[in-house]
C-alpha cells in the first residue's frame, strides 16, 4: 500500500538528533519520526488519564464509587474459567 508523505520543517538541532537516532537504530528517519510521534501520543494519552483520576480522587463519593466498581471487576478473576 502506498503511503502519503508530507514535508515538515524542523530545526537544525532536531535534524541532527533525527540523523543520529536513525544511524544508531539503522532505521529510516521517517520510521524514527513515526515511532517518536507514537510514543508522544501514548504519553499524552496516559497523562490525560492520570489527570482524570486525580480529578476523580478529589470527589470522595465518586472515588469511593470507582473503588467499589473495581472490587466488582476483581471478582471476575475468580470466575472458575480455566486457562487453555
Amino acid at each position: 500500500m502506498a503511503q502519503n508523505s508530507s514535508t515538515v520543517r524542523i530545526t537544525a538541532n532536531t535534524k541532527r538528533f533525527l540523523d543520529q537516532i536513525s544511524a544508531m537504530e539503522g532505521k529510516p528517519k521517517s520510521k524514527v519520526l513515526e515511532e517518536a510521534v507514537d510514543v508522544y501520543i501514548r504519553s499524552r494519552f496516559f497523562e490525560s488519564i492520570d489527570r482524570g483520576y486525580a480529578e476523580l480522587k478529589k470527589d470522595k463519593k465518586a472515588w469511593d464509587d470507582e473503588l467499589k466498581e473495581r472490587e466488582l471487576w476483581e471478582n471476575t478473576l475468580g470466575d472458575g474459567l480455566e486457562e487453555e
